[in-house]
C-alpha cells in the first residue's frame, strides 16, 4: 500500500471511505464483513446528522434484518446480566467491582 492509497482511503477524516449506494447495495457489504469476517458489530461514523443514522437505521437495519444477519429485538434484562449471566442482574462476587457494593 502507498502513502497516496492511505490518503485516498481516508475520506472525509475517516479510516474508510464511505459506503455509498443504496439499501441493499450498504447492507450486501456489511453482510460481507459478516460472513467473512465474524464481525458482530457496527461502528457509524457519520458524515451528515442525523439523518445519515436515521437513513441507516430506517433503510438498510430492515435488510439486514431480512437477511437474517442483525438482531430483530434484544434480549429481555438489565446490561449487567446480559454481559456478566446470572438472574439477579448483580455482578458475579469474583468481579473486582462486587467489592464496593453497599
Amino acid at each position: 500500500m502507498t502513502l497516496r492509497d492511505i490518503i485516498d482511503q481516508m475520506v472525509l477524516g475517516s479510516r474508510m471511505k464511505p459506503m455509498v449506494g443504496s439499501p441493499e447495495h450498504i447492507a450486501d457489504h456489511l453482510a460481507t464483513w459478516i460472513e467473512e469476517g465474524g464481525i458482530d458489530g457496527f461502528n457509524l461514523a457519520r458524515t451528515v446528522a442525523p439523518e445519515s443514522l436515521r437513513d441507516f437505521v430506517d433503510l438498510v437495519v430492515p435488510v439486514l434484518q431480512e437477511r437474517g444477519v442483525f438482531k430483530t429485538d434484544y434480549a429481555a434484562g438489565p446490561l449487567r446480566q446480559k454481559l456478566f449471566g446470572g438472574g439477579n442482574g448483580r455482578l458475579p462476587a469474583a468481579h473486582p467491582a462486587a467489592q464496593f457494593r453497599c
